[in-house]
């Protein structure tokens, strides 16, 4: 997003400071029942990670692989899209899905910030300017489902619309529900009348 903002004149910096060496700030692992991204975790690094750490991971895995081409999802890391804020980026909607918790960092301290109010509109959130975002945690609730939806002109294009929903079912019916729209609003918007909808009702196993 950086060196294409560089190309279009639209981002002059004088200069570029990388994290990608601060390893505190990279990886992915398990956590009395949450997955825990480190910021600077690439899709790649998703994609090459193997271990069955559960149905969160399998579903964010298969939606960042559908991202961009392979040059882009080597470099491309799930905090610089968060912090992008992009409203066509498939990760802030995946965000607000699973309930994901943003811990970011500064001189002062941290902060925890949910996913649902971390994200103000097209290329603005929460975080502060003296702030960096150290990780994403994102609960693993049991018995959670997935999906996701991108509509695009091409494959692996940014989304022009797009949702992500999780639901949690108890005895083959849904007690809770987020469905979460991207792509075609400024920031994730929750559809709060289809979560509503959603409850009560009956999982049907394909």
């Amino acid at each position: 997003s950086l060196l294409l903002a560089m190309k279009a004149r639209q981002a002059t910096p004088t200069s570029l400071v990388s994290l990608a060496g601060v390893t505190d700030l990279t990886g992915l692992h398990r956590d009395e029942g949450e997955l825990v991204l480190g910021a600077t975790t690439t899709y790649a690094d998703l994609e090459r990670f193997t271990a069955d750490t559960g149905p969160a991971l399998r579903w964010i895995r298969a939606v960042v692989s559908n991202i961009a081409d392979t040059a882009v999802r080597s470099m491309a890391t799930i905090g610089g899209a968060a912090c992008q804020a992009e409203p066509a980026f498939d990760v802030p909607t995946l965000l607000t899905a699973c309930d994901a918790i943003l811990t970011v960092v500064s001189a002062e301290g941290s902060r925890e910030l949910a996913a649902d109010g971390f994200f103000d509109g097209a290329g603005a959130t929460q975080r502060r300017r003296d702030e960096v975002l150290r990780s994403i945690r994102i609960p693993c609730p049991k018995a959670a489902r997935y999906g996701f939806a991108k509509f695009g002109l091409r494959a692996h294009d940014a989304a022009l619309a797009s949702v992500a929903v999780v639901v949690r079912a108890s005895d083959g019916v849904v007690e809770d529900a987020r469905v979460v729209i991207g792509g075609c609003v400024e920031r994730p918007t929750r559809a709060e009348d289809s979560e509503r909808w959603l409850q009560g009702q009956e999982v049907i196993t394909a």
